[in-house]
């Protein structure tokens, strides 16, 4: 059985996979299909749902490092590193992301706000990888625990 902590790792991981994929996966790529919505509007639209988006990641990763560390120190199913290292993993992920990739990304936005044509850069690639493997990390996570 599950301890309490453990229950509320699950669901944070669950919920921050939610997250990621309602988000970066669906709602973003959908934007970019609408002809009717401008680049500019799109890419600042983007930017605001982004910034949202990570303070309820930074939250769920909050809640589900603090479960797993607990309810490994309390010898429960979390106990082993086995499982606690894919949360570890995913907020690590998470600040690589937010320190390393989002501000080059925003001054990208930025230069293309203010009318400057660049060329493609590996910046979005890097991105789109950790977001894939960071939800990978999660979701079995949630599943390692359940079953």
């Amino acid at each position: 059985m599950i301890s309490t902590l453990g229950m509320a790792a699950v669901m944070a991981a669950a919920l921050w996979a939610g997250v990621v994929i309602g988000i970066s996966f669906i709602a973003q790529p959908a934007k970019f299909k609408i002809s009717e919505l401008a680049l500019p509007v799109a890419l600042e639209v983007g930017r605001r749902i982004f910034n949202v988006m990570h303070v309820v990641e930074c939250a769920f990763a909050l809640v589900a490092l603090l479960s797993v560390t607990f309810a490994g120190q309390a010898g429960g199913r979390l106990a082993s590193f086995d499982s606690r290292w894919l949360i570890y993993a995913a907020a690590i992920i998470l600040f690589i992301q937010i320190r390393f990739l989002m501000p080059p990304l925003s001054k990208r936005v930025d230069a293309v706000l203010s009318g400057k044509t660049l060329p493609p850069a590996s910046l979005h690639f890097y991105f789109a990888f950790l977001e894939v493997l960071k939800t990978g990390l999660l979701i079995a996570f949630s599943l390692s625990q359940l079953i």
